[in-house]
């Protein structure tokens, strides 16, 4: 594991780019709703600074069925 860390801030939107991602990032968004973040937009492209990526990759066995991981920068990545 590698070390990195992520706020989320007042810019940052969810960028889901399939059908697959976009069900992950309307969850999360509903969670950072509930969690005090306000509104978190997703949209399906345009990642930017401060920005949560989701993607799904079925070929990811090893994360389980609701595993996913992370990777935390000026961005966060989320593979599920």
């Amino acid at each position: 594991p590698e070390h990195g860390s992520y706020s989320i801030g007042p810019g940052s939107r969810i960028v889901a780019r399939d059908p697959a991602a976009r069900r992950v990032a309307d969850t999360l968004a509903d969670d950072l709703r509930v969690a005090g973040h306000g509104t978190v937009p997703v949209v399906r492209q345009g990642a930017h600074t401060g920005d949560i990526v989701i993607g799904v990759d079925p070929s990811a066995s090893r994360l389980g069925a609701e595993g996913y991981e992370l990777r935390a920068g000026k961005s966060l990545f989320v593979t599920a």
